[in-house]
């Protein structure tokens, strides 16, 4: 064992780096239930030889065998990369590249179909890598919580968490329908696009509460916070994703359309509006 750099360090998850290996980096998983380790390797492991691995998606490239309480999995150490947060503090994007960001992302993951990404929207778990066209090259590093195959129920990461106290009353709105039983499907993969794009627009407030319910009107609220045109389909297909009923519809080409109908970002106290 070399010298380790930690970036995390908590007592269930550690973080690291080893000069003893170097490209890279190491996640500890430490735990007093046994039975949760082995499952946690396990579904590791199957991702470690998942051979339609979504690409865009970090995976294992070793995982090792479980030793007093704990095991570790290595991964490739971006180290030219930034998350997508801090990318966001460094630089003022245009509408047009957060328009292809996520016209790309959202391509990349409805493409998996057998894949589902509960923690998509999270600004941490997306490393953006130097490009000639600014955000056109990214990784998603994060993969304990993809469903996929015998693993597709929700598990006990923060929204499985989140997931559970809210059945006990209501879903969200727009919640149920991207939940079968307690498998989520692939609609639950384009709420996350909504909820990622509202974070790049504002990281201060989410558009979808996590453990209370919204008022609609509140939602409108947000959506006209930011200027997005009531007419405009950004702002159609972001209430669609609140209906029980109406299926979610991807985003796809909405933001283009704004930039060619001459809107363009404005930031203002780190919050992007639309202005033309």
């Amino acid at each position: 064992m070399g010298k380790r750099s930690y970036i995390k360090k908590t007592a269930e998850i550690e973080i690291y780096t080893d000069s003893k290996f170097p490209g890279i980096i190491f996640k500890q998983y430490s735990s007093e239930f046994i039975r949760e380790l082995e499952s946690e390797r396990k579904k590791l492991i199957a991702s470690q030889k998942d051979e339609n691995w979504p690409g865009f998606m970090f995976k294992p490239q070793r995982v090792s065998k479980i030793r007093s309480g704990s095991f570790r999995a290595g991964y490739p150490f971006l180290e030219n990369g930034m998350t997508l947060k801090e990318y966001l503090k460094s630089n003022e994007i245009s509408i047009t590249t957060c328009a292809r960001f996520i016209n790309n992302l959202e391509s990349d993951v409805l493409g998996a179909e057998d894949y589902i990404f509960p923690d998509l929207a999270n600004s941490k778990n997306i490393m953006i890598l130097p490009s000639p066209t600014p955000m056109q090259n990214y990784k998603c590093i994060d993969p304990d919580d993809v469903l996929f195959g015998e693993y597709r129920r929700l598990n006990r990461g923060a929204l499985g968490i989140s997931l559970s106290l809210l059945k006990n009353d209501a879903y969200a709105a727009g919640l149920g329908k991207c939940i079968e039983g307690v498998i989520p499907n692939k609609q639950m993969d384009i709420r996350s696009i909504f909820a990622l794009l509202y974070i790049i627009f504002n990281s201060k407030e989410s558009f979808y509460p996590c453990l209370w319910q919204k008022n609609f009107e509140d939602y409108k609220a947000f959506l006209r916070n930011l200027n997005i045109p009531v007419e405009s389909e950004l702002y159609q297909k972001s209430l669609q994703t609140l209906s029980d009923t109406e299926p979610n519809e991807p985003i796809g080409n909405a933001l283009f359309e704004l930039a060619e109908q001459g809107y363009e970002f404005e930031k203002k106290d780190g919050i992007y509006r639309l202005k033309r």
